[in-house]
């Protein structure tokens, strides 16, 4: 079956259903104004800074609730064609996934994957979602 995707709603858009893992693995792309135009750094900077708040929580032995991180660092830089992204690890609890971030001129796009733990681990999988991920261009870009 080929990969399936969803309309777009909400700056966001679900790509599922790929050949080898049916329902359990997905690719997003999520679109977020970057008004104050500080690019991919800063975007990462500032979810950076938000996790280190709930890392604070969590190591407090009053807590009671802990939360789970969304993601988790250090960012890794990579090279895409004509743009530069920066690779976050996904903390997704028992699944895997990653979040690619490319800035555009008003925004920034996360590009994420996924493979939920029903879907055996395979590193190769992964990869190759990774590898779809970093294929991601902005419209009219070359």
């Amino acid at each position: 079956m080929p990969a399936t995707r969803s309309r777009p709603f909400d700056g966001l858009l679900v790509i599922s259903r790929f050949p080898n893992c049916g329902d359990y693995c997905w690719i997003s792309v999520r679109l977020a104004a970057d008004s104050a135009r500080g690019g991919a750094d800063a975007h990462v900077a500032r979810i950076l800074r938000a996790e280190a708040i709930v890392d604070s929580i969590n190591r407090d032995p009053r807590t009671i609730l802990f939360q789970f991180h969304d993601y988790h660092g250090p960012p890794l830089p990579v090279g895409m064609n004509s743009n530069r992204g920066i690779w976050l690890a996904g903390d997704c609890g028992d699944c895997t996934s990653a979040s690619l971030f490319v800035a555009g001129e008003r925004a920034i796009a996360e590009i994420e994957y996924s493979i939920d733990s029903r879907q055996p681990y395979s590193p190769r999988l992964a990869c190759r979602l990774g590898y779809v991920a970093q294929t991601f261009r902005w419209r009219g870009a070359r």
